[in-house]
């Protein structure tokens, strides 16, 4: 006897209501994933224009702002586009210090969602939020998740590496300025990493400056041997008033570590040269290294200026003697009998490339400027020189 089976009406009942549940769900979540999101905030930051001539950008500010400086915000919006964006400055409470319209840039120019305002920085504590209208009619406010209040300072802080890349092997030199918008005042100097390392300044830590000058403190920073590699360091430069110790301001600088080898690259300058650039200065600077496995056409000097002229000077050669005679004996006796390049470099370009570097015009400045070279098999090859650098007023 063949037994068919039949849904009860239990069963049927069961289906039935699961069948409108689904039917329900479904058309929720196709309603959710058609229905607008309300624009926020990305990132939003006080920026500044780095880098050198012609290759400009805006990066967020390496320290907390200057109190009543005139600065630039960008903030990036995602999830949709919007209208009427306006930037928002609130206090430490919370409440509405003021408010100022935001514009874009074509989309040739900047990413999508990104909007622009010039403002002049408060003199308290403060936030920042983004409020406008959405895609469909809708009014919305964004702030970042997180982000600490800012607290106005009446002293800039930043730091300026001499590479963009941290080598474990050899020195990495970095210029800490600070630029003083308050009173007569001394301030002392530190730099430091969170990978930890050896940190000695070359110049003194400790700088007196008046109103609206600015003082740099030159470091020399030996990294860890093991050192990660690829990896990430982040520097931090605190200077800290001498006679008001809550007067403080921090900088933060994110450095790659070098993923390739690298080499020291031994170099000097003519022994008679004292290497000071000016904008008076009509002959080229002269520099000498040590030949090697490098490309000659991969030679950099501050890491944008190659030489003008290269010359190999044999060794046992009449030059090659000349050229010993000329210079610093202990330290070319290091090429161990190898040849040697004698570079020119022009001097009105290396003084147009450096003055990005110096902080008080008419003064001169020490500072170690990178020389390097590439070999064939991707190694780099790192120097410094020495130079005094003088900008005019």
């Amino acid at each position: 006897m063949n037994i068919i089976s039949t849904p009860s009406a239990f069963m049927t009942g069961v289906f039935a209501r699961y069948a409108v549940f689904l039917f329900i769900t479904l058309l929720m979540i196709t309603l959710c994933s058609t229905s607008i999101a309300a624009p926020r905030v990305y990132e939003i930051n006080v920026v500044e224009v780095v880098g050198r001539e012609g290759h400009e950008g805006l990066f967020p500010i390496q320290g907390q702002p200057v109190a009543g400086s005139n600065a630039i915000v960008k903030a990036i919006l995602i999830n949709g586009t919007a209208t009427e964006v306006t930037l928002l400055f609130h206090d430490a409470n919370g409440d509405l210090l003021f408010r100022t319209p935001m514009i874009t840039l074509p989309e040739d120019r900047v990413r999508r969602g990104t909007y622009f305002a010039d403002v002049v920085i408060p003199l308290v504590p403060f936030s920042m939020s983004i409020s406008g209208v959405d895609e469909s009619g809708e009014n919305f406010e964004s702030s970042p998740d997180k982000k600490p209040l800012s607290t106005p300072q009446t002293m800039d802080v930043r730091i300026i590496p001499s590479m963009s890349e941290i080598s474990s092997g050899l020195p990495n030199y970095f210029v800490v300025r600070v630029t003083n918008f308050g009173g007569l005042d001394t301030f002392s100097v530190k730099l430091e990493s969170d990978v930890g390392g050896i940190f000695t300044p070359v110049s003194f830590a400790n700088i007196s400056l008046d109103s609206d000058r600015s003082a740099d403190v030159e470091f020399v920073y030996t990294a860890p041997a093991n050192l990660t590699s690829p990896g990430l360091v982040t520097l931090k430069a605190t200077a800290t008033s001498n006679s008001l110790n809550t007067l403080t301001n921090q900088a933060s600088l994110k450095l790659l570590t070098s993923i390739m080898p690298t080499q020291k690259l031994l170099a000097w300058i003519n022994k008679g040269d004292q290497g000071e650039l000016n904008q008076n200065r009509k002959n080229p600077l002269t520099v000498w290294l040590c030949s090697g496995t490098y490309e000659n056409n991969t030679i950099m000097l501050a890491n944008s200026l190659p030489p003008s002229d290269i010359k190999i000077i044999e060794y046992g050669s009449n030059d090659y003697t000349n050229a010993y005679s000329q210079n610093n004996v202990s330290i070319k006796s290091q090429c161990k009998n190898s040849s040697l390049l004698k570079l020119q470099f022009d001097s009105h370009h290396l003084f147009e490339s450096l003055s990005l570097f110096s902080s008080q015009p008419d003064a001169i400045n020490l500072m170690h400027v990178p020389i390097t070279a590439h070999a064939k098999d991707g190694t780099e090859f790192i120097g410094y020189l020495p130079l005094k650098f003088k900008q005019p007023k």
